[in-house]
């Protein structure tokens, strides 16, 4: 995933607000994500973030003939990560629980991320 974040100008610029995308591949899907997160930062390159996505996933069934069902989904995220700074660019670790449709999934992956 990739995500842009402004730091607020206020508080020693602990909070941000940003956008993010997201590619995910399963074994019969994939799904694309958008959206924004509220980021707060206490120490470090430590940080925790809340936000809302839209989730389009296309799922491909094996039959006679392959079907392919889009579903446009609202996801909430909660999460925590690491940021790893090279001057506005950060790499690092992050943990997510998303909840969607009913479910709540753990993802976990490497977030590169550009801020200002």
């Amino acid at each position: 995933g990739a995500d842009l974040e402004l730091r607020m100008p206020f508080a020693d610029r602990l909070f941000g607000a940003g956008v993010f995308a997201e590619k995910t591949f399963e074994e019969n899907a994939d799904a694309t994500l958008l959206g924004a997160l509220l980021f707060a930062h206490f120490y470090e390159g430590a940080k925790v973030y809340l936000g809302m996505a839209k989730e389009s996933k296309t799922e491909t069934e094996a039959s006679e003939k392959t079907e392919s069902v889009v579903s446009d989904n609202l996801l909430i995220r909660i999460g925590a990560g690491y940021d790893f700074h090279l001057g506005k660019f950060s790499i690092g670790p992050v943990v997510n629980a998303d909840f969607v449709d009913g479910e709540t999934i753990l993802v976990y992956g490497l977030a590169f991320g550009i801020g200002f």
